[in-house]
C-alpha cells in the first residue's frame, strides 16, 4: 500500500514531523508528500493534480480527512473519501454520515463482507449503501494520515 500525505503544512515540516515521532523515524512508511503548493485542499483541482503525480486512476485512491469540505473536493475529483471523526474537530452532521464513510480508527477500514461501512467504502457511490443490499440483509441476517486537531497537519491521499 502506498501512503501519501497532503497537508497544509509544508513538505519540509511534514518530513520533520514524521521523522521525529515518539515511535521514531516513520518516513519510510510514506511514498510521497504534498502540500498546498499543489493547490487548496478544498479545491477538487488539487486532488486531480495529485492523481496525475501519483499515476493511478482516482478511484484507486482513498483520501482520509477530518474536514468534510476536503472530502467533498476529493470526491468531486473522483477519489474515494472517508471522514476521520476525532475529538476536538467540528461535529459531523447526518449528511456527512450519509455521504461518506466515517471512521474513528484505521482498523475500521478493513471490515468483513457484512460490515455496512465496508460495503460503503467498496461501493461505486463512495459512501452510499445500496438500498437493495440493505433490504436483503434485513430479511434474514442480523464497516495515510489524518490531520491534527487544528486541521493543520497531515491528510493521506
Amino acid at each position: 500500500v502506498n501512503v501519501y500525505v497532503y497537508s497544509s503544512g509544508s513538505v519540509e515540516a511534514q518530513k520533520l514531523l514524521f521523522g521525529n515521532t515518539e515511535e521514531g523515524d516513520l518516513l519510510e512508511l510514506f511514498t510521497d508528500f504534498f502540500d498546498t503548493t499543489i493547490g487548496n485542499k478544498k479545491d477538487s483541482g488539487s486532488y486531480k493534480k495529485i492523481v496525475e503525480k501519483i499515476g493511478v486512476s482516482p478511484e484507486e485512491i482513498l483520501f482520509l480527512t477530518d474536514t468534510p469540505e476536503e472530502a467533498t473536493a476529493a470526491s468531486k475529483a473522483g477519489l474515494r473519501s472517508a471522514l476521520v471523526a476525532r475529538d476536538g474537530n467540528e461535529e459531523l452532521t447526518e449528511e456527512h454520515f450519509q455521504n461518506f464513510l466515517v471512521i474513528e480508527s484505521f482498523g475500521e477500514l478493513f471490515g468483513d463482507d457484512d460490515d455496512e461501512d465496508y460495503k460503503r467504502l467498496e461501493g461505486e457511490d463512495n459512501g452510499e449503501v445500496d438500498d437493495e443490499d440493505e433490504d436483503e440483509d434485513d430479511l434474514g441476517e442480523e464497516e495515510e494520515e489524518p490531520e491534527d486537531d487544528e486541521g493543520e497537519d497531515e491528510d493521506d491521499a
